[in-house]
């Protein structure tokens, strides 16, 4: 069974983020790995730690074994309300986030990753380790805000760029969410006001239909008219019809940048409370 590999940066303050996972795991039939991650000091092997270093070595154990002590308790409260088709487990580490995922990733022990979006922020990131992760990962990451309360994905919105290599993560998507049924919409934005004029000639709507061979996908074209931000008049878009995900392709590297640039987090509003699922191809 596939393992969901969440990452927790305080292990007190993110039980919403902790319920959040767990009960969409449990709707997917996948188990749960929480593992509290701290980053090493960095020290040369056989000499002793700089002096202040020892200390914060000590500090770092004594996190670990606080964080372990909360999974413990913790996770016996959420089993109560999960079904017994799921497994919960969780460990403490010590290590350079890009290493100890790419171990789990390669060794097949994960297949998406949950990264928690930080309190009080404006964007999907903010954290430069958020961006890191996904950035280096080899599997699906999905980024769930602050606070947020779980609930069925049944309104997904799809940024892309019309390209052929849509197909493959549109199908990957499908797969994933199967059990809710989701609407689907690829969304692009454009300055361009022939442009939907230029997908439609290209096939790329019968490309989607035969390609993935799922009938709730619709197509649509956002008009920058205005030369706005192209985050910002996604983020509009999936408010106004509900949506429940937003699903990047990383491949799609302009939007993919122009998403979390500086400029952009400023102008994402900060009501927003949409997880966002990043695929790379």
């Amino acid at each position: 069974m596939e393992t969901l590999l969440t990452i927790i940066n305080e292990p007190g303050s993110s039980k919403s983020f902790i319920d959040y996972v767990v009960h969409l795991a449990d709707d997917m039939r996948i188990n749960v790995h929480l593992m509290y991650l701290q980053e090493p000091y960095d020290y040369t092997l056989g000499q002793p730690p700089a002096p202040g270093m020892a200390y914060s070595l000590q500090v770092q154990k004594k996190n670990s074994e606080e964080a372990t002590k909360f999974f413990e308790e913790y996770v016996g409260e959420l089993k109560k309300n999960i079904s017994d088709k799921i497994s919960i487990t969780h460990s403490a580490e010590i290590e350079m986030p890009d290493k100890i995922i790419e171990t789990w990733v390669s060794e097949k022990k994960a297949g998406i990753i949950a990264l928690e979006g930080e309190k009080q922020k404006s964007s999907w990131l903010q954290s430069s380790a958020n961006l890191s992760i996904i950035n280096s990962a080899d599997c699906p990451v999905l980024v769930i805000p602050s606070e947020a309360s779980y609930k069925p994905f049944r309104e997904i919105v799809y940024a892309t760029d019309y390209k052929e290599a849509d197909l493959p993560t549109l199908r990957n998507l499908i797969r994933m969410t199967q059990l809710y049924s989701p609407s689907i919409t690829a969304l692009h934005v454009t300055d361009s006001t022939d442009f939907e004029d230029k997908v439609r000639e290209t096939g790329f709507y019968t490309m989607l239909e035969s390609g993935t061979g799922y009938k709730k996908i619709t197509v649509k074209t956002l008009l920058d008219k205005n030369n706005e931000n192209a985050a910002h008049l996604i983020n509009e878009y999936a408010l106004s019809i509900n949506a429940d995900l937003l699903v990047v392709l990383k491949e799609n590297k302009k939007f993919f940048q122009t998403l979390f640039s500086p400029d952009s987090t400023k102008k994402i509003m900060k009501e927003s409370h949409l997880p966002m699922l990043v695929f790379r191809n």
